[in-house]
């Protein structure tokens, strides 16, 4: 195990989730939260 690209999987992971999250959030401003 190379814990440099775990490092790195971990870091791309985390971005990746913040995109998802914020492209959720604007989804629900745009459809109007119900």
């Amino acid at each position: 195990m190379n814990w440099f690209f775990d490092f790195s999987d971990e870091a791309h992971y985390q971005k990746a989730l913040k995109v998802a999250r914020e492209m959720n959030r604007e989804r629900e401003k745009k459809a109007g939260k119900k």
